[in-house]
């Protein structure tokens, strides 16, 4: 039995990796990125009430759907269900559904428009990414949907796998912290990065916050999955997106790292909202997120991504943050406009490879796998897969839960 759990722990993974590089493919036809300069001082309607209805409805679709099966599925086999739900069609049931939903207001108002303004505009598989919406008063790419919901899925799987390991040998508190890191480092950092040719920051901070509405169906004082006196599933709340959303979700405010020869692209189109960016109401948008973001505890995640970045494991994006952009050219009108701390730069080039006392082996592993991408960025993946549920993985879940 045991050899044959390993083997379906195997085979999960196996088809993991399948599932996230077919949103890859995916991505690549629709939204590789998205750029919220042309937003930028401009106020749209909220949305997120919207969203939260949908992805409500959504989760509660597969829900109804399984409880009128003879089998009664563990909880965690429920949230598995619930998330190959959006794999199956991972931007059409976020992304484009958003893009398309004539009731979420969103910016440009024609695709086309695309392409004449932001910094992406001299890279063409960039130039005609999604669009922009407002959500808890944060201007956002509609990108941040499938990174919640899709992404943030895979976060869980990575989790839940890695969970059952840690826990033979450590207490659950640090065996939890040590799935984490490995769901955010294998997932976001790892397959992310190499898939995207860059380091999105904010999509990181999405991933790990659509990781947690996955976790809490089951997890914490309050689940949001119960099982009741009727034997059946049902939420105890609505799907919540919208509470999710901060500043760091806005890639002004908390922007990507882009490789050297990506960087020589957009800088020119930077350095053009060094002026542009000095109207009031794009200076007011900054002061908001910045009162917002100096009133939240940082998640897991960005504190993880911080030490990091502090470690010289990930590229410092600082230097091509807009404030210190500026700044290095003679304008400090956004320096105030950020939280502290904004010094301890490091060039946007790449990393040195070296291994210090405060750096564990997984985290140089990493570095050198980064760097390498960095430095020798090729992508090939195979759009011949099979894309049904794995069946394999679910039985991975089902003995976790029986030896549980």
């Amino acid at each position: 039995m045991k050899n044959w759990l390993q083997l379906t722990k195997r085979l999960g993974l196996f088809y993991m990796s399948i599932g996230i590089a077919y949103v890859a493919l995916t991505a690549s036809l629709f939204a590789v990125e998205n750029d919220q300069y042309p937003i930028w001082g401009l106020q749209l309607k909220d949305s997120g009430s919207i969203i939260n209805e949908y992805f409500t409805k959504e989760f509660n679709k597969v829900i109804t759907h399984e409880n009128r099966g003879l089998i009664k599925h563990s909880c965690n086999a429920m949230v598995f269900r619930i998330g190959w739900h959006f794999v199956k069609g991972p931007l059409k049931k976020t992304d484009m559904w958003a893009d398309s939903n004539p009731l979420i207001d969103k910016f440009p108002l024609l695709r086309q428009d695309m392409d004449k303004d932001g910094i992406y505009r001299d890279i063409p598989k960039k130039r005609f990414s999604g669009r922009s919406i407002s959500v808890n008063g944060i201007n956002i790419g509609v990108d941040k949907l499938s990174h919640a919901f899709v992404v943030g899925y895979f976060y869980w799987i990575r989790y839940r796998l890695a969970l059952k390991k840690y826990l033979r040998h450590h207490p659950l508190a640090k065996a939890e912290k040590m799935a984490i890191d490995i769901a955010i480092r294998d997932i976001g950092i790892g397959m992310e990065t190499k898939l995207s040719a860059m380091v999105g920051y904010s999509d990181l901070e999405a991933n790990f916050q659509g990781f947690l509405i996955y976790k809490n169906l089951c997890e914490g004082t309050t689940p949001t999955l119960k099982f009741t006196r009727t034997k059946k599933w049902m939420l105890t709340k609505q799907i919540d997106f919208k509470k999710t959303v901060t500043p760091y979700y806005n890639e002004i405010f908390y922007p990507n790292f882009h490789k050297l020869t990506e960087w020589k692209l957009i800088e020119h189109y930077l350095n053009e909202y060094c002026t542009r960016g000095q109207e009031p109401n794009k200076i007011m948008e900054l002061k908001r997120y910045k009162k917002i973001a100096e009133g939240l505890s940082p998640s897991y995640s960005l504190s993880y991504i911080n030490t990091l970045i502090d470690k010289g494991i990930l590229p410092d994006p600082k230097p091509q943050r807009l404030d210190n952009y500026c700044a290095s050219q003679g304008i400090d009108t956004f320096l105030s406009l950020y939280p502290k701390p904004n010094l301890q730069l490091r060039p946007p080039s790449s990393f040195e490879i070296k291994k210090d006392e405060d750096t564990n082996d997984d985290e140089f592993i990493l570095k050198q796998e980064l760097k390498s991408m960095y430095d020798n960025q090729v992508l090939n993946l195979s759009s011949n897969h099979n894309h049904d549920y794995p069946k394999h993985l679910e039985n991975a879940f089902r003995e976790q839960d029986e030896e549980n």
